[in-house]
């Protein structure tokens, strides 16, 4: 299953294409704020749909 992964993975392309390590997890960091800014947008959009759904429906 991981050698599936790992060819799925390898196929995508590396978004951080960095020489050294430092490079590469700096690259990482910066998608990983990226995506959790998202996911807390995304996240704050849903409660506010919640908050004013009348209830029951």
């Amino acid at each position: 299953m991981s050698i599936i992964i790992a060819t799925l993975l390898l196929a995508a392309g590396n978004p951080c294409a960095g020489s050294t390590t430092p490079k590469v997890e700096q690259c990482l960091t910066g998608d990983l704020a990226r995506a959790d800014t998202e996911l807390n947008r995304y996240y704050a959009t849903a409660v506010a749909r919640l908050t004013k759904s009348p209830t029951g429906n």
